[in-house]
């Protein structure tokens, strides 16, 4: 669903969290072996730079700062195909990660954590994405047992499509922005998952 089909009362709440510098979010975090199909005549594969250098602009929402960035950092990207086209994208961090503001999360061990979600307009809403189901085999033997994000309170489509994946809402996390500070907080069971946002020591 467009932000724009979303009913007011959830636009009108989306306004006022952006106003009031709250970024609220729902933490959820699903055993890596609890999916293993992926949806029919998907290909599922890491990429590296190379490959993603075709793609990159806003039509998949990928810059080359971005892209060096995470892979400097260790961070993998699947990428989801269905013959040449590429459908869509995730990346899989296994340790602190930007976000937006200055703000950094982190999840605790053994967990990975899976950001920046993208699937091409001309594919949403056909349930086509099976990136999170990636390199499942190849975490595991490393000791990685669950995948961790975080979507924000106001994304109800994306809770659908995680939800649809096994994930289960664990709690919530979030910052809230006043003036130049930053203040980060989280549930309890956000807590026991070793899952944060936080503001880097200079």
């Amino acid at each position: 669903m467009a932000a724009w089909q979303d009913p007011p009362w959830l636009r009108f709440g989306r306004t006022v969290s952006q106003r009031i510098g709250l970024f609220f979010t729902f933490v959820y975090r699903r055993r890596i072996d609890s999916v293993r199909s992926e949806p029919k005549g998907v290909i599922t594969r890491v990429v590296g730079a190379a490959e993603l250098a075709p793609f990159l602009g806003a039509d998949y929402d990928l810059d080359a700062d971005f892209v060096a960035e995470a892979t400097a950092r260790g961070d993998r990207c699947v990428a989801n195909f269905l013959g040449d086209e590429l459908v869509g994208y995730a990346w899989i961090a296994y340790g602190p990660t930007p976000h937006l503001d200055g703000v950094w999360c982190e999840t605790g061990s053994p967990d990975r954590y899976a950001y920046k979600a993208f699937t091409h307009p001309r594919f949403r809403g056909k349930r086509l994405r099976g990136t999170f189901h990636a390199l499942e085999a190849d975490d595991a033997a490393f000791g990685v047992t669950h995948s961790v994000s975080f979507i924000a309170w106001w994304n109800r489509s994306s809770m659908k499509a995680i939800a649809r994946n096994q994930a289960v809402r664990i709690g919530w996390a979030g910052y809230w922005t006043i003036g130049t500070r930053r203040f980060c907080f989280r549930s309890p069971g956000a807590r026991r998952a070793g899952f944060r946002f936080f503001v880097p020591r200079e």
